[in-house]
């Protein structure tokens, strides 16, 4: 299953919307636009405010391409794009965007930082498959913290990492496989601001806030559904959204898409929204 990027969004404005983006079955791309999520009660799917959208967006596997393709939010036409030299650059899976540059990972169990304008300046391209200290085993999803640096989540290796933005070096690594207050099982999601991180920490099914600077947990929240491989984080000024997949009560061939917003200094869950994709198909987003 293709993965995505939860919306190639700053934090200032994920409060406007949320881009979302899914296969369907005929291996089209389908986009869905989830607009003003804070200033409407929960979501609005209407296409009303479709000119707060920023312009451009970056979409990956973009008809099962190798590459990274910038699309018009107003008409989702394509406005640039590349493809990169497989198996070099292996398949782009997600990333993020600072609006200068775009930091994603790869099938190759990469970080790469690419110039967002011109797709083709790759600044760094570092990691590779391992345990080790630069190494990555399936890096899922990708936060800016507001200094510049870059934070991964390094699922299969139970751990997260702080990188440096200039070459990619790592600054700091956390976590180790366990159930206990500071262990980490499989994480999926991360969120970062000036003071908190939030991390998805899928496979102990819970959400946990760390203190940016020391990374002492602050909060843990166990969660009422079961997370999935796919779970998201971000955050706005004042609130935590969080996006993972569940099985379809009404039809187990199918997978729904719980969005949540909840208090981003505790976490407590302030609104949910389960939503199934127009197509049936399901949605992956991280």
């Amino acid at each position: 299953t293709p993965h995505y990027s939860f919306g190639n969004l700053k934090q200032k404005d994920f409060r406007q919307v949320i881009l979302t983006t899914e296969k369907t079955r005929d291996s089209s791309l389908a986009i869905e636009v989830i607009t003003n999520f804070e200033t409407v009660n929960f979501i609005d799917t209407d296409d009303a405010l479709i000119s707060e959208i920023p312009r451009e967006f970056a979409a990956f596997k973009f008809n099962g391409s190798t590459g990274i393709t910038v699309m018009d939010s107003r008409d989702f036409s394509v406005l640039r794009s590349t493809l990169y030299n497989d198996p070099i650059y292996a398949d782009v899976m997600s990333g993020v965007s600072d609006g200068k540059n775009l930091y994603v990972n790869d099938n190759n169990n990469k970080i790469m930082k690419v110039n967002f304008s011109s797709l083709t300046e790759v600044f760094w391209h570092e990691g590779g498959l391992g345990s080790g200290t630069t190494n990555y085993n399936t890096p899922h999803q990708i936060a800016l913290a507001p200094n510049g640096d870059v934070y991964v989540v390094d699922t299969l290796n139970n751990r997260f990492k702080i990188l440096s933005a200039d070459d990619g070096s790592v600054l700091r690594t956390y976590g180790e496989l366990g159930r206990l207050t500071t262990s980490v099982h499989e994480p999926t999601g991360i969120a970062v601001d000036d003071i908190r991180v939030w991390l998805a920490d899928e496979g102990n099914n819970r959400l946990v806030q760390y203190n940016r600077g020391d990374l002492s947990v602050k909060t843990i929240i166990r969660m009422d559904y079961n997370l999935t491989a796919e779970t998201s984080l971000a955050l706005s000024p004042f609130n935590l959204f969080v996006a993972y997949n569940v099985i379809s009560p009404e039809d187990i061939r199918y997978k729904e898409i719980v969005l949540e917003k909840r208090n981003k200094a505790d976490g407590s869950l302030l609104n949910r929204k389960i939503v199934r994709p127009k197509n049936d198909i399901g949605l992956s987003t991280y």
